[in-house]
């Protein structure tokens, strides 16, 4: 039996022209497979050039990596990160799930997450019940979330493996991990933390004592990240998050009047609130309603 004919395999993806999240570190998804055995092979040993996350669905796993042999149970999790040397011994009716991807640093470097003492044991991840109901419902959701529309399929795709990539990380160790990487991603944690914070006080004004033990962080701690991950101090990134969300209520509901705004958001007066605006955003909301009503009509 040739290679490809050794399991079936069905993909959704592919990604690899697209790009991925706008940040210094960026994390790209590239495709997914739910891969089953027809026979029990060895697939060829490789070198990886992108990340590959696997999840054992059914089945017993076995392969190496770097040449140490490991093996996975039902609902464990391996993944593999570029130039390891991968394996794989394929028992007949094994089901996995593979998520691939990729990570590159502001400067287009790939960024590896792991330390390079690690030990491939060490990369294994053995779910709990509550995990298990997670990857279970997030599998099921990629393979129902395809479209004609690629960049919409793309979207779509990538945000949802962001959930899984973040929910993957949040299960190993720290100390498991590269410290470059590991420094970054938890900056990107924090930044997540911060916006949903900005996200539940977009109809208040918070004070940054507010902000902090909603974040449950110092004002020191605070200050520092939204510096790196928003250029801006917190109050002042908070302004932009809220006026920017404020736009975007202003394109979809245009008969508002600026009164009603200012109510909604939690300003003093429609004149601080209009005031703000156009400090923000370069003009004042009345001429941003103006437009959207004629848009409408």
């Amino acid at each position: 039996m040739s290679e490809k004919n050794k399991f079936n395999i069905q993909t959704f993806g592919s990604y690899k022209h697209l790009q991925g999240e706008f940040d210094d570190m960026k994390i790209s998804f590239i495709d997914s497979n739910r891969m089953e055995a027809n026979e029990e092979s060895v697939y060829r040993k490789h070198t990886h050039i992108v990340y590959e996350a696997i999840i054992i669905e059914h089945g017993n796993y076995k392969c190496t990596v770097n040449d140490k042999m490991v093996k996975l149970s039902k609902w464990d999790i391996i993944v593999i990160q570029p130039g390891q040397k991968h394996e794989d011994f394929l028992a007949k009716g094994t089901i996995w799930y593979t998520f691939h991807f990729c990570i590159t640093s502001d400067d287009k470097l790939n960024m590896l997450i792991f330390d390079k003492n690690i030990r491939p044991s060490e990369q294994i991840i053995h779910l709990a019940s509550p995990e298990r109901d997670f990857f279970s419902n997030m599998i099921k959701l990629f393979e129902s979330e395809s479209q004609e529309n690629i960049y919409e399929c793309y979207l779509i795709h990538n945000a949802l493996f962001i959930a899984v990539f973040r929910k993957i990380m949040s299960l190993y160790s720290p100390f498991l991990l590269n410290e470059q990487f590991s420094s970054r991603h938890m900056v990107q944690q924090q930044a997540a933390k911060i916006t949903s914070v900005f996200q539940k006080n977009l109809s208040k004004q918070p004070s940054l004592a507010d902000l902090c033990k909603q974040c449950s962080m110092s004002r020191s701690s605070l200050h520092r990240t939204c510096q790196i991950y928003f250029n801006m101090p917190p109050r002042t990134a908070f302004l932009n998050y809220k006026m920017n969300h404020i736009v975007e209520f202003i394109k979809k509901n245009p008969d508002t009047s600026v009164k009603e705004l200012s109510l909604i958001f939690g300003f003093k007066n429609q004149f601080h609130f209009s005031r703000m605006f156009k400090q923000q955003i370069g003009c004042y909301p009345s001429l941003l309603l103006l437009k959207y009503r004629k848009n409408h009509i």
